[in-house]
């Protein structure tokens, strides 16, 4: 099972994070919390507050070219009331088992993003052709609640590619739940919205 934690530079968007091994907390900054299955099957998902324009970044890992890799598609697994605003590809520099959600769109520049990848360096995901030489490429896609006014949650991330050798899928469980901006992840939100992480 993989614990969360949270950290958050000074006024900096906070950026909740799965490393498999390490001990969880919740941010009370933006009401950031881990949603632990109630049936015991190990399912943990995060919530989190989305900024004034219902946005936020999902990060749910990164990936090594295998040959010549062109990206064919970046799609959202089970979600809800979420859509795609951005969806971009950038050099990494981080750990392989991070995973990360930033609760602002754009990020700041003091987000965790800042310290793992250069955001302004990032290309448009789908059509971008990577190779090895490229080294690490983190995933980062950028979403907004359809509507602002109700939740919405996600289960991953999946990318499609094309390689020398054929098809090629990089597929992130991610459960993530994401509140309005001005509403909490309080246990009751959390209680009415947990049945579609199992």
């Amino acid at each position: 099972m993989r614990e969360r934690r949270a950290i958050a530079g000074a006024g900096a968007a906070l950026m909740a994070f799965a490393v498999a091994g390490c001990s969880g907390g919740a941010s009370e900054d933006t009401g950031d919390v881990a949603i632990d299955d109630a049936q015991g099957l190990g399912v943990t998902a995060r919530c989190v507050v989305a900024d004034a324009a219902g946005g936020l970044v999902l990060y749910p890992g990164a990936f090594t070219a295998i040959g010549r890799t062109r990206l064919v598609s970046v799609v959202l697994d089970g979600e809800e009331n979420l859509k795609v605003i951005e969806e971009s590809v950038l050099d990494y520099r981080g750990p392989d088992d991070l995973q990360g959600v930033v609760d602002e769109y754009p990020p700041a520049s003091t987000s965790f993003i800042s310290a793992l990848a250069d955001w302004e360096t990032r290309r448009p995901a789908t059509g971008l052709v990577v190779r090895p030489r490229d080294g690490k490429q983190a995933v980062l896609v950028a979403v907004r609640l359809e509507d602002p006014g109700q939740p919405g949650h996600v289960r991953g991330v999946t990318i499609k590619a094309r390689t020398p050798a054929g098809p090629r899928t990089w597929a992130w469980e991610q459960l993530v739940l994401a509140v309005p901006d001005g509403e909490a992840c309080t246990p009751d939100v959390v209680a009415e919205t947990t049945e579609w992480t199992g």
